[in-house]
């Protein structure tokens, strides 16, 4: 016996003729992807498909292959370039670092808003930790602290700047502020970035002021945001400066370090 032949759900007569005709029918409707796809220009049509083969045979950061809309950015590589300022220098984390480093950060105060709470646990993690550019901070030569660049996002030309943390001894020297404006500068103009954010712990009232000070916008609060140490649930604070606002934040920080000069 042979099995059924395959009908339709509709009230038609089930013929193998109505099924043909319905098979014919959805075979010239066009489907809303092809409809989509014709309503594309070529140049619009290539980059998706960039951008869709991407997805599949690259990491999701892998400077100086990952692209932008089908172009390549070779500007990513440079993510570790050493950034020179007046007193301050950014070269990336070096187990040479390292002693200094734990020198610096012995102070409890330092680490209080951080997710560790001594500075070996931090040196140990951002050795090991990927998807992140530490630099150690140098202050007049001396290595004081450390700044990051994480977050990571060259396909939407977005990058974060944090785990941010100096030794006492150069709070208030104008050290967070020139550190800024080099990562900031470098993000903007040599990595292409279209914004870069800051993230911090609601309650951590310094380093806010310090991001409203660059100035950064404030983008609210997100709550429950992340855990930290100990299982501690922590609501983050974001900030953010997008290149539209970049001629005057920098422009800001600039006198603001100008103001602290020694007059010659």
């Amino acid at each position: 016996m042979r099995p059924p032949s395959p009908r339709g759900t509709g009230s038609g007569s089930g013929s193998a003729g109505g099924a043909g005709s319905e098979r014919n029918a959805a075979a010239r409707a066009p489907s809303r992807d092809r409809r989509f796809a014709r309503s594309m220009s070529p140049r619009t049509a290539a980059r998706i498909s960039s951008i869709w083969l991407c997805s599949f045979t690259r990491p999701r950061f892998s400077p100086p292959e990952v692209r932008f809309l089908g172009q390549s950015a070779p500007m990513w590589d440079k993510l570790g370039t050493p950034l020179v300022g007046d007193v301050v220098r950014l070269e990336r984390l070096a187990q040479e670092h390292a002693a200094a480093l734990s020198a610096a950060g012995k102070d409890p105060e330092v680490w209080r808003w951080m997710v560790v709470d001594n500075v070996d646990d931090w040196l140990r993690d951002s050795f090991a930790e990927e998807g992140r550019v530490a630099f150690t901070t140098i202050v007049n030569g001396v290595p004081s602290g450390s700044t990051s660049y994480l977050s990571l996002a060259p396909e939407h030309r977005r990058i974060e700047i944090g785990a941010t943390w100096l030794a006492p001894a150069a709070w208030n020297t104008g050290a967070n502020a020139e550190a800024k404006l080099l990562m900031l500068r470098h993000a903007f103009e040599e990595l292409g970035c279209l914004r870069v954010e800051f993230k911090t712990d609601e309650q951590n009232n310094r380093t806010r002021r310090a991001l409203e000070a660059l100035p950064s916008r404030f983008e609210g609060v997100h709550r429950r945001h992340m855990l930290g140490r100990g299982g501690e649930r922590r609501d983050s604070a974001w900030y953010s400066v997008i290149v539209d606002e970049w001629p005057e934040v920098e422009a800001n920080l600039e006198r603001r370090l100008a103001e602290r000069r020694p007059p010659q």
